[in-house]
């Protein structure tokens, strides 16, 4: 078996000895014999105290010569060079290029360790010697990053992916504090592997949906018939299903671009400028501001926040997260296209959301800012990095418009397969429950009405395509109940809930959900549409 080999790379003082030790105390290595080679000794020295690894420490500068006696001496599992940050680093790789070394020794990862507070002053004096130890690298560690702002950590970041995107970066506070920011590092990217599991495994699903569907109207334009199976059905889920997707995207990916130029151009301290005082017309002016201050999904609730920490009203501040996806231009132009020739649903709409996100905007004024932020302030923040405060406002003009555009095709991927899952689910209920059971629901307003507002809550569609889904039910319930779906689906679904409950405190939270669904509920039982 080949012996591993894991270059540690960095200039002095950054982290190099302590992460070494950091991987010997892991477990991830346990049972091996690793010869370990420094070309330097720091201030911090190796560890070989571990009960489960054999250690040997070899000083000199990592040649060939030396690579071999170890292999031939000691017989490593691994071998751990620990690289002083100004050798050149090429002439170590190049040691492993070697036909003989190639039989014996197999490169695993090559770690770069960066003291953050010093790596702005290394690119600009350093810059050809730090740029080579990053584009090498499998994972770069950013040390000392306690002391700084995101805005310096992002715009390290953002140097360092120029050179190389492909490397798993760890921001680790302090030197001390090493081992446990990555092993929580560690644990965050086991999640995101688990998400990304998910996603797959749904996305899987979803490609063997449409392999039988495309199999079964291959055999039904054949002409094959099968005598206990009765395929229909697959013709009106097509038209449905279809038509929704045809119609929605181009609203979807035209409101994803809007959002995000307001997003990016439009400070959060603009927006404060425009609510007055007085609870009443502060709100009021939160309802419409959404018309003009259309931001993102994902950012609503981060921005709400925001908006509250710098002073806003609480009451404001909700009635803009609330009536902001509604009043929405795209949203708008959406329900005026997707319910042609009845234009008023619109209005309706509007009106509604104006009324209702302003009636729960005065309701939350009887709370103050300590009593729905958790005070470690602990939060989940939208992680499209333009949404919250690392996102660097002084860049020019034209990394703006690049931005715009990353933005938005994040945007658009993001909320575009609640747009696929809704409309699917969509298709399916009106195809195979709705189509079987129509005489089964209640026809009540009070019942079609709260189905409605559930649904709404369920698929967590976007407010700039929900219309399209909401019409196909304008045939099996009333325009009031199509109402319910319409208003609470942008104010609260599934998936803003669990972006609510990461935000502020649950209880908070939970009251805000059931306030909104109770305000809603009760305005539109009381109206004949």
């Amino acid at each position: 078996m080949k012996v591993k080999i894991d270059i540690v790379l960095g200039l002095i003082c950054s982290g190099k000895t302590t992460f070494i030790n950091y991987l010997l105390k892991s477990g991830q290595i346990e049972d091996e014999t690793i010869v370990i080679i420094q070309s330097e000794n720091g201030r911090t020295g190796i560890d070989n105290s571990s009960d489960e690894n054999k250690i040997i420490v070899v000083n000199g500068e990592a040649s060939k010569l030396m690579i071999e006696e170890a292999v031939s001496k000691y017989s490593p599992d691994r071998i751990i060079i620990e690289q002083n940050g100004m050798l050149q680093r090429d002439k170590l790789i190049k040691i492993f290029d070697d036909t003989d070394m190639r039989k014996k020794c197999r490169i695993n990862k090559v770690i770069n360790t960066i003291d953050s507070e010093k790596q702005k002053m290394y690119m600009l004096n350093l810059g050809n010697i730090t740029a080579e130890h990053i584009y090498s690298s499998n994972i770069i560690i950013l040390n000392k990053t306690q002391h700084m702002n995101k805005n310096d950590i992002s715009y390290i970041i953002r140097k360092i992916r120029l050179i190389n995107e492909t490397a798993r970066i760890f921001k680790c506070k302090s030197l001390d504090n090493l081992m446990k920011d990555l092993e929580e590092e560690n644990i965050s990217v086991e999640k995101q592997r688990l998400i990304f599991k998910r996603k797959n495994i749904i996305f899987l699903l979803f490609l063997l949906f449409i392999i039988s569907y495309l199999t079964t109207e291959v055999l039904i334009s054949a002409g094959i018939r099968f005598k206990s199976i009765d395929f229909s059905g697959f013709s009106m889920f097509n038209t449905i299903f279809i038509s929704m997707l045809i119609q929605g995207f181009p609203f979807l990916l035209v409101g994803t671009i809007l959002s995000s130029i307001i997003q990016i151009f439009i400070s959060t301290d603009t927006i404060i400028k425009l609510f007055p005082k007085n609870n009443f017309l502060a709100c009021l002016t939160a309802s419409l501001s959404g018309f003009f201050f259309p931001v993102c999904d994902c950012g609503s609730i981060p921005l709400a926040k925001g908006l509250i920490k710098k002073g806003v009203p609480i009451s404001a501040a909700i009635t803009f997260m609330l009536a902001a996806p509604i009043l929405n231009p795209i949203s708008i132009m959406s329900t005026l296209y997707a319910f042609s020739g009845m234009p008023i649903a619109a209005v309706y709409r509007a009106a509604a959301g104006i009324i209702i996100s302003v009636a729960v905007g005065l309701i939350m004024r009887f709370y103050s800012a300590k009593d729905i932020i958790e005070i470690n302030d602990d939060i989940v923040e939208c992680q499209c990095g333009f949404c919250n405060n690392s996102y660097d406002s002084d860049r020019s003009i034209i990394l703006k418009i690049g931005d715009v555009f990353i933005h938005a095709g994040e945007e658009f991927f993001s909320v575009g397969k609640f747009m696929v899952i809704g409309a699917l689910l969509s298709s399916v209920i009106q195809t195979l429950i709705l189509h079987s059971y129509i005489n089964y629901i209640p026809k009540s307003r009070i019942s079609s009405l709260i189905i409605m507002m559930c649904f709404a809550f369920l698929i967590s569609v976007c407010s700039t395509s929900d219309a399209f889904i909401a019409k196909g039910f304008l045939n099996q319930f009333p325009l009031g109940s199509i109402m319910g779906f319409l208003v609470l689906g942008p104010m609260i679904d599934m998936k803003n809930t669990i972006l609510l409950m990461g935000s502020f405190k649950k209880s908070f939270a939970l009251k805000l959900i059931f306030i909104v669904f109770l305000v809603t509920f009760t305005l539109l039982i009381n109206i004949s549409l």
